[in-house]
Order: structure tokens, then C-alpha cells, then sequence
């Protein structure tokens, strides 16, 4: 009779009790999610954003360091002198282009570095030869990148904020959803340009002739 129980407890073919064999796959489904291996994923992903957050000196001051020289000199100093530019005062109208280029930099060089110098150090075997998907390798990359890219182009509009405090020029966003949706798409776009120039690159001056003569003149294009 099915759904009897045997002499160690378990049930039979018809009984409604799981074997540890349907509970490991039970748990292995639940550890993916779009055919994305979700530990090992997450794994990588964390390894990456430790990466730069453990080193703030590098990551975070210089950003800080190189836009208030832009702001006290282009911004107050220079742009006192000059009248306002479509209703808007000077600072306010360059305020979004540091952002925007600080993001994407940042999203690229984060991206284009890693890969590069695990490239040449020999270490992304690691990562290579990992159960890790291709995509999931590449989303992991993409979204740490992506992430420092928004930090940091969130700092810089903070240091242009408190300067426009400073000089008594007032700030709005019309349009924040789009604001985010933008810092998200771009950061998301030129992070996914990193990681290719990193598997392209041969050697650092590749990327330092990418970032000087192809990203920052598309950001300066860009407005």
C-alpha cells in the first residue's frame, strides 16, 4: 500500500514526506535566479565592492581632492565672473557634467582595472575557472562598477552642493526619477564598456588610452 511508513520512519512512494535529495534540489532551485547562480554571484560581487571600499584613500579622496579645485576655481572664483548661462548661475551649469564625468570614469576604470589586473597577474583564473556563468561573471563585474560610479558621483554632487551653500546659490531637481534612472543607465553603460576594454587591453597603457582619448571626450561631447 503506498504511503506506508517503513521501519525507519520514512514513508513510502505515496507518503507527502520530502527525501534529502528532493531538499538539496529544493535548495539549489532557490539558490538560483535566472539561470544565475545566486552564491556564487553574490560572492564575486562582494569581493568587488570590498575591493574599493576598503581603500578610500583611493577610491573616494581623490574625487573629493579634484572637484573642489573645480568648483572653487571654475565654479566661484571663474564663475563669478561670468553672467548666468540660460537663467543659471555658472556652478549650477557645470555641476552636472563633473558629476557625469566623475561617474563614468569611475565606472570604467573600476570595470577596466579589475579585469586587466587580474589578467596580469594571473589571478582571474580564479574567477575563469569557477561553476560561475559567463553572465553572471560580467553582471558581477558590471553592477560593482556601476555601484562605485554612483557613489562617487554622488559625493562630487554633495561637494558642489555645499558650495553653492557657500556662495548662496539654490539648487533643484525637477526631475528626480529621471536623474537616477539616468546616473544608473550610464554608469551601467560605460561599466559594461570597462569590462570589454579589459579583456581587450594588453597592457596599461591601453586602458590609460582609452579612458584619456575615448571616454572623456564622449563625456565632453556629451554636454
Amino acid at each position: 500500500m503506498t504511503g506506508d511508513r517503513h521501519a525507519d520512519g520514512s514513508r513510502g512512494a505515496g507518503g507527502d514526506t520530502r527525501t534529502d535529495g528532493g531538499t538539496a534540489a529544493g535548495t539549489t532551485d532557490a539558490s538560483r535566479l535566472a539561470g544565475l547562480d545566486l552564491t556564487g554571484f553574490l560572492t564575486l560581487l562582494r569581493r568587488e565592492v570590498l575591493r574599493y571600499v576598503r581603500r578610500p584613500s583611493n577610491t573616494f579622496v581623490p574625487p573629493i581632492i579634484t572637484n573642489v579645485l573645480y568648483f572653487a576655481v571654475f565654479g566661484v572664483i571663474l564663475g563669478g565672473r561670468i553672467d548666468a548661462i540660460a537663467g543659471f548661475s555658472y556652478i549650477v551649469f557645470i555641476l552636472p557634467g563633473l558629476v557625469v564625468l566623475g561617474s563614468v570614469s569611475n565606472a570604467f576604470e573600476n570595470a577596466s582595472f579589475s579585469i586587466f589586473h587580474g589578467r596580469w597577474n594571473d589571478y582571474i583564473e580564479t574567477v575563469v575557472t569557477s561553476p560561475l556563468s559567463h553572465r553572471a561573471m560580467v553582471l558581477a563585474y558590471v553592477l560593482a562598477s556601476a555601484l562605485r560610479g554612483v557613489l562617487v558621483g554622488t559625493i562630487i554632487a554633495v561637494v558642489g552642493v555645499l558650495f553653492m551653500w557657500g556662495t548662496g546659490t539654490a539648487l533643484t531637481v525637477a526631475r528626480p526619477l529621471y536623474l537616477a534612472a539616468f546616473m544608473l543607465v550610464i554608469t551601467l553603460l560605460f561599466a559594461g564598456f570597462g569590462v570589454v576594454g579589459g579583456l581587450w587591453a594588453r597592457d596599461f597603457d591601453y586602458l590609460t588610452v582609452l579612458n584619456q582619448f575615448i571616454i572623456r571626450p564622449l563625456v565632453f561631447f556629451g554636454g
